[in-house]
């Protein structure tokens, strides 16, 4: 029969000591961050997955990881949930997930569902219920939040620096000279506020006319937000969705129009997923690093002694591809 893999492999693996590979596990100490990537692929190379039967006992929770999925058809959303997945069973986990269905009583029964199989913890993903409903349903169980910052969830909040995320927007569009930039926002959706306000910063530091036209987190929204635009006659040079559902929701208004994308407008979104769902829309888009989103979640999760957390805010990364270009030339 094969040996189990030990820590001191993990650690002959990694090139650091056994005690240092024992610590970055069990989240005690202070743990650099790129020693603590480099431990967790040694875990993964060599197939080392911690007892987490111990852990249990002592505990008295089961070994699985509670996802709560507020819209199963978010894309983005679905894709954290995947990431979770993977790295939870990676440390031996296994992963439950519950959906909200939009409603404050679906997303009720759903952590209740979750807490009632004494989960390791809970990975909070986009919950719209209000924070003095949410959190005593939740009590002591170990509670991350990802993409919505919640004060008082116990391992804290992993999120998107949006500002960056908005930068790297404007400065892509403004570098190709377009001077007239409308956002299609997420209305009330997830993010949506701090995306507008810093959309509104940066376009008036660049020198560049912003516009807002309301929108939602779908194609449906961004559909409807475009062929309004369309209506009035005041079509910018370019358009930024509020993520890329809604993103493709604009390129089939304005390619049942015959705008060109990007000939006359050029047209952006938010998150970089579509390509995960097989849609093909050579659409340009800001990433969010949807892995790393799942690997803190589960490390904040199973650590014991969690200290510090807070929120986090992970850095973007912009992904040109076909649907943005230079600005139009106006017509003398």
């Amino acid at each position: 029969m094969t040996k189990a893999p030990t820590l001191d492999d993990v650690a002959r693996y990694a090139g650091v000591s056994r005690t240092l590979v024992s610590t970055a596990l069990r989240g005690k100490g202070r743990v650099a961050a790129s020693t603590r990537l480099r431990i967790l692929a040694a875990c993964k190379a060599v197939g080392y997955r911690p007892n987490l039967t111990a852990r249990s006992l002592a505990s008295g929770r089961s070994s699985v990881l509670g996802v709560l999925l507020a819209d199963v058809l978010n894309t983005f959303f679905a894709a954290v949930a995947d990431a979770v997945s993977r790295h939870a069973d990676q440390a031996g986990l296994t992963t439950l997930i519950a959906t909200g269905q939009h409603t404050e009583a679906g997303e009720r029964h759903a952590v209740e569902q979750l807490t009632a199989q004494r989960p390791q913890g809970v990975v909070l993903l986009g919950p719209t219920m209000a924070e003095e409903g949410l959190l005593p349903l939740l009590g002591a169980t170990p509670t991350v939040s990802i993409s919505r910052v919640l004060g008082g969830v116990s391992r804290g909040a992993i999120a998107l620096d949006e500002e960056a995320g908005v930068r790297l927007v404007v400065e892509h569009l403004a570098g190709l000279g377009h001077r007239s930039i409308t956002h299609i926002d997420g209305g009330s959706g997830v993010s949506a506020d701090e995306r507008r306000t810093a959309f509104l910063a940066r376009t008036r530091a660049a020198g560049v006319q912003p516009q807002i036209f309301p929108g939602s987190f779908d194609i449906s929204g961004g559909y409807r937000a475009a062929r309004a635009l369309l209506a009035a006659g005041r079509l910018p040079t370019a358009i930024w969705a509020a993520n890329d559902r809604a993103a493709a929701g604009v390129l089939l208004a304005l390619r049942e129009a015959g705008v060109r994308v990007p000939g006359d407008v050029s047209v952006m979104g938010y998150d970089d997923v579509t390509m995960r769902a097989g849609t093909e829309l050579h659409l340009t888009s800001v990433r969010q690093p949807i892995d790393a989103m799942g690997q803190l979640a589960v490390e904040r999760i199973l650590a014991p002694d969690a200290t510090d957390v807070g929120t986090v805010r992970l850095e973007p990364s912009l992904v040109v591809r076909g649907s943005t270009g230079p600005a139009p030339t106006p017509v003398s």
